[in-house]
């Protein structure tokens, strides 16, 4: 299940982390789900450092609640770049990196950032996004196999740039784990353009099949 997103805004609500993820909590064990990934966007907050210090106490709380289960963050930009906005945390320097399952990172719908090549992409950003292609995230402390990247199905899923034909990336993710065995995976916006798994079954299953045949992927 996911939490949040753009039109719900706890902390500016001035909610309890910790209540809210009691909440979460419970509809997660008492729907016998995997897990929940969190998709705070909240960004109003990070200026004043309140937002990020929110994410974490609710994080710390939600983890230590449901401590086997699958948590995983859709942090968006500019959080994964380099402080831009006063107080805001980078994905490096994020305190909840360790018990995070993943960070599904939103590589579409950022503007003048293209993220639509296979360089840009996973090698190295424009200018002005401050280092954040895959391979930059993780020279910067991140777990290489915890950046998922999340990308639109169509084009006409996203509202300004970052699309990839999912043929594309697919040959991109060879060429990425080969050189330096990044197999997190995909993540897409949004499912009602690919009912049928088509996008992903093309991408996810290429990287799999890679693993199952290397068994390197751990």
């Amino acid at each position: 299940v996911s939490a949040f997103g753009s039109k719900e805004l706890p902390t500016s609500l001035g909610l309890s982390a910790l209540d809210c993820a009691n909440k979460l909590a419970t509809f997660v064990l008492d729907n016998n789900l995997d897990g929940c990934d969190i998709n705070w966007q909240d960004e109003s907050t990070l200026s004043s450092g309140n937002g990020y210090q929110w994410l974490l106490s609710f994080h710390t709380h939600l983890r230590a609640l449901i401590p086997g289960h699958i948590v995983s963050h859709f942090p968006l930009h500019p959080i994964s770049d380099r402080r831009p906005i006063p107080g805001t945390a980078t994905l490096a320097e994020r305190k909840d990196q360790q018990d995070t399952n993943f960070y599904a990172v939103q590589y579409y719908n950022l503007g003048v950032a293209r993220y639509n090549s296979c360089g840009e992409l996973y090698n190295t950003s424009l200018p002005n996004q401050s280092r954040t292609a895959v391979t930059e995230i993780h020279e910067r402390g991140v777990d290489l196999n915890k950046i998922v990247v999340v990308k639109p199905v169509t084009p006409s899923d996203t509202t300004g740039s970052g699309y990839m034909d999912y043929q594309l990336l697919s040959e991109c993710s060879d060429e990425v784990y080969r050189k330096i065995k990044w197999f997190a995976g995909f993540g897409y916006w949004q499912y009602s353009s690919d009912v049928r798994g088509k996008a992903m079954n093309t991408t996810a299953k290429h990287l799999k099949d890679l693993c199952t045949t290397n068994k390197d992927c751990k």
